[in-house]
């Protein structure tokens, strides 16, 4: 969201100017806000008041956890996880929900849990690089080096631009 975000003056300067009630609109304002202030107080409170309003909402939902995630409170981002799983099995982004499930087990130190979520995200989307990377980490975690090998080396098929340079250019937490 950083890169996005600040390569994307005039489309944040556009949106800050149109009615902001809509789910799409209140959710990039308080990612892209929270990306380029870092008030996560605010960020609380706004995330909490679009959730109030669209509870159900999957897009919401899945947006609402990995911004938990990034704020580094997995427990909030776990329950928006699992009510997206709750209400959106069926919907072709699922394996975003699973892949975040994963992700605050991982970061949990829960990786036996972690990596059935990342199999099933990649399962039901092949391509969608990020639970190969993180279900790699568990399995490097577990001592399983070979495993981890093999699948790091499928999602980097997938993105093979992703270098630690590529990261650490778009992002503004690592150094």
């Amino acid at each position: 969201y950083q890169a996005h975000a600040s390569k994307s003056g005039a489309w944040w300067e556009a949106v800050k100017k149109t009615d902001t009630s809509g789910f799409d609109t209140r959710i990039m304002s308080a990612v892209v806000k929270y990306n380029q202030v870092g008030d996560v107080v605010q960020t609380r409170k706004d995330i909490d008041a679009f959730l109030r309003d669209l509870p159900y909402d999957p897009e919401a939902l899945v947006q609402a956890g990995y911004t938990f995630l990034f704020m580094g409170e997995p427990n909030r981002a776990l329950e928006c996880f699992e009510a997206f799983e709750r209400v959106g099995k069926h919907l072709p982004y699922f394996c975003l929900a699973l892949h975040g499930i994963g992700s605050v087990h991982l970061l949990e130190n829960q990786l036996e849990l972690a990596i059935p979520y990342f199999d099933e995200a990649t399962r039901r989307e092949p391509g969608y690089p990020a639970p190969y990377r993180w279900k790699a980490a568990a399995l490097a975690l577990l001592g399983n080096d070979s495993e981890a090998k093999a699948t790091m080396q499928t999602g980097l098929v997938l993105t093979p631009g992703l270098t630690v340079q590529a990261v650490r250019a778009g992002a503004r937490y690592v150094d």
